[in-house]
C-alpha cells in the first residue's frame, strides 16, 4: 500500500506476505451448527466494524472443523534480518541498519481451525464472492501465531495438537517425505486440540482439553477398518446436505480459495477499543496435491467447556456432536495475495 512506513521488526518469518506449506496434511470435518449464531458471528466482525460497508454472511448451518499438520511451512527463498553497516561502509553518514537476505528458514507446524463458508458482499465496489472465514484457530508454535495475527489477521491462540504423526526436522528441504495417505485396513482417525484458556473462576489459565474427533462405532461395536469413499462420492453427499457452500469447499480441496479476516489490535489505552482495524483478504492456492481421500465412518466430536474458548455457546451447539465429511488431503499449498478489503479511518 502507497505511503506506508518501512516496517522495523525482525519477527517475521518471510521477508514478504507470502508464506509456502510443503507436504502437509488436512483432516477436514463438517459440523453443523446454528444459523443465527454464525449470523452473529459474521456481523459482528465484518458488519458492525465496517458499518455495514463489507457485509458477511454464512452459506450454511455449518463451520468445518480443519485438523492441519504441515511438515514445512515457511519461504524457501529468502528471510530478511537487520545487519548494520559499519562507518566505513556507510560512506560518511554513521553506522546505519539494513536488511539482508538469507537463506529461506521453517518451522514444522500444528494447528486447528474452525473455519465458517462465507458470502463476502463490498457495498462500496458492488462485488461478492464466497470465501472461508477463520473466527477461531490454535497453532503450536510461537512464530507462527504471531505472523498470523500480526500480517494477515488470523486470531491465533496457543494450541497443542494430538493424534499427528510426531514430525523430524531434516536436513535438506528435498529429504521431506510425502506424507502416507488413509488406507483402507487403517484406523479412523482420533484427533484433539488442547488449548491455553480456562474459566473465569481459575486462578490461573493453563492448557486445557477443548476439544476432540474421535470415530463413534454403531452400537458401541469395535472401529472397523476405514471405509474410504471416492472424492466424487464425497462432493456428491457433501452437495447433497449443503449445497450453498459445496462449490467453495470443492475449490478449497481441489484448487484454492479465498481466505477473509478482521485484523485488528486493542488499544493501550482501552482494550475494548481497537486502536487499529481491517478487514483483509488472501488467497489460498493449491500447489499440489498428492492425495485426498474421504471416509465414510461416523465421528463424534466433543467439546469442553472453557469461558476463554467457549465454542458451544458462540456455535449454538451441543458439547456432544456427531459430524460428518471427513477428507484428508495432502498437499503444497501457499498463502499469498494478500490485500486490504477496507481499513478504519480515525
Amino acid at each position: 500500500m502507497a505511503g506506508l512506513p518501512q516496517y522495523v521488526g525482525t519477527e517475521s518469518l518471510t521477508g514478504n506476505t507470502t508464506v509456502s506449506a510443503s507436504k502437509a496434511t488436512l483432516y477436514a470435518f463438517l459440523v453443523p451448527a446454528n444459523i443465527s449464531n454464525l449470523q452473529n458471528i459474521c456481523r459482528a466482525a465484518f458488519d458492525i466494524p465496517t458499518n455495514g460497508e463489507v457485509k458477511c454472511a454464512p452459506l450454511d448451518p455449518m463451520v468445518m472443523l480443519l485438523f492441519d499438520q504441515v511438515s514445512w511451512l515457511g519461504n524457501p527463498t529468502a528471510r530478511r534480518l537487520w545487519t548494520v553497516v559499519s562507518p566505513a561502509l556507510a560512506a560518511g553518514h554513521g553506522p546505519r541498519a539494513h536488511f539482508r537476505a538469507l537463506p529461506g528458514q521453517g518451522l514444522i507446524e500444528n494447528e486447528v481451525l474452525v473455519q465458517i463458508p462465507v458470502q463476502i458482499t463490498n457495498e462500496s465496489t458492488g462485488i461478492s464472492y464466497p470465501a472461508l472465514f477463520t473466527p477461531w484457530i490454535w497453532v503450536d508454535n510461537p512464530l507462527s501465531m504471531l505472523v498470523g495475527r500480526e500480517v494477515y489477521g488470523y486470531p491465533k491462540g496457543p494450541g497443542i495438537v494430538s493424534g499427528m504423526k510426531d514430525l523430524p526436522q531434516y536436513d535438506a528441504f528435498t529429504a521431506i517425505p510425502i506424507p502416507m495417505p488413509l488406507a483402507v485396513n487403517a484406523s479412523p482417525p482420533s484427533l484433539a486440540l488442547s488449548v491455553f484458556g480456562g474459566n473465569i473462576n481459575d486462578l490461573y489459565w493453563s492448557y486445557r482439553p477443548l476439544l476432540s474427533v474421535a470415530p463413534q462405532p454403531p452400537l458401541g461395536l469395535a472401529p472397523s477398518p476405514l471405509q474410504l469413499l471416492t472424492y466424487q462420492e464425497w462432493l456428491d453427499v457433501l452437495n447433497w446436505l449443503y449445497p450453498s457452500s459445496a462449490p467453495l469447499l470443492n475449490n478449497w480441496s481441489s484448487v484454492g480459495v479465498t481466505q477473509v479476516f478482521l485484523k485488528e489490535f486493542p488499544d493501550i489505552t482501552d482494550a475494548q477499543l481497537a486502536c487499529f482495524q481491517q478487514i483483509t483478504s488472501a488467497q489460498y492456492q493449491i500447489q499440489k496435491i498428492y492425495s485426498t481421500q474421504a471416509f465414510n465412518w461416523p465421528m463424534t466430536l466433543t467439546i469442553s467447556h472453557l469461558d476463554s474458548d467457549d465454542l458451544c455457546t458462540a456455535l449454538g451447539i451441543e458439547a456432544t456432536v456427531p459430524v460428518w465429511g471427513g477428507v484428508q488431503v495432502v498437499l503444497d499449498f501457499m498463502l499469498t495475495g494478500g490485500s486490504v478489503v477496507w481499513s478504519a479511518q480515525p
